[in-house]
C-alpha cells in the first residue's frame, strides 16, 4: 500500500518528483518533435524513437525507474543523496528550458 505523502521521506519526494519531472520531458519532447522545432538530445533515446513514441515513452521511463529504485535502494549512501540532488537540479533545469520553449514556440 502507498503511503501518504506527508510520512514519505525526503529522498522519496525527490525521487517521485525526477520520475513526474522525466514524464513531463517525454511529453514536451514528442510536443517538440511534433512541431518539428525540437529534437531528443540523448543519441539512444533518439534511436529507440525510430520504433516510434510509445516505444520512446517506454523505454525513458523504464530507465528512469530503474534508476530512480537504484537511487533510493542506495539512499543511505552520501553519492546516492548527491546524484538525487543533481538529478532534481537538472530535470527542474530542463523544466525551465521547456517552459521558456513553450513560451516562445506560442509567441511565434
Amino acid at each position: 500500500m502507498l503511503k501518504r505523502a506527508s510520512t514519505l521521506s525526503r529522498q522519496a519526494k525527490f525521487i517521485i518528483a525526477i520520475m513526474l519531472m522525466s514524464c513531463i520531458d517525454a511529453i514536451f519532447t514528442l510536443v517538440w518533435l511534433d512541431l518539428k522545432i525540437g529534437e531528443e538530445a540523448n543519441p539512444l533515446l533518439d534511436y529507440v524513437l525510430t520504433f516510434g513514441y510509445v516505444p520512446f515513452v517506454v523505454f525513458k521511463m523504464s530507465l528512469t525507474a530503474l534508476g530512480c529504485i537504484v537511487l533510493y535502494k542506495q539512499r543511505n549512501h552520501s553519492l546516492a543523496s548527491k546524484a538525487v540532488l543533481g538529478l532534481l537540479a537538472m530535470y527542474t533545469g530542463l523544466m525551465i528550458y521547456h517552459i521558456l520553449g513553450a513560451f516562445m514556440a506560442v509567441s511565434n
